[in-house]
């Protein structure tokens, strides 16, 4: 006897799968505990229609999770960016600290802007 399954069955299937079973298996057991009804042509067409719309619906699912992931990693990756360019102008003006300590003099910014800039690429 085919059945349409309307709940999980074990090692049978899983809701909307097209089964076939025994007569008495599908009559005394899964009939009655309401986990399938009988399948008939309308019913078939159906179960089939709502597993391609579900698939459709899936695909979409799936469609927009990988959009945002590779939205959410272009923002991460401009977030990082941004983080390593604020740290490495910090790291430079504290050397540039650091060498005003140790020559005993001012470090112009204007007049050394080479020499500054080549610190902050290096670093």
């Amino acid at each position: 006897m085919k059945i349409i399954l309307q709940k999980p069955v074990d090692k049978l299937g899983v809701p909307g799968d097209v089964v076939d079973v025994a007569d008495g298996y599908a009559r005394n057991y899964l009939m009655p505990r309401g986990l399938a009804v009988q399948a008939t042509k309308g019913g078939v067409k159906h179960v089939e229609s709502l597993k391609r719309a579900h698939s459709t619906r899936v695909d979409a699912a799936k469609a927009e999770a990988e959009r945002i992931l590779a939205a959410a990693k272009a923002d991460i990756d401009q977030q990082v960016s941004r983080a390593k360019e604020m740290l490495r102008e910090q790291v430079a003006s504290l050397a540039v600290a650091g060498a005003e300590k140790i020559l005993r003099r001012e470090v112009d910014a204007k007049a050394h802007a080479e020499l500054l800039e080549g610190i902050k690429r290096q670093l």
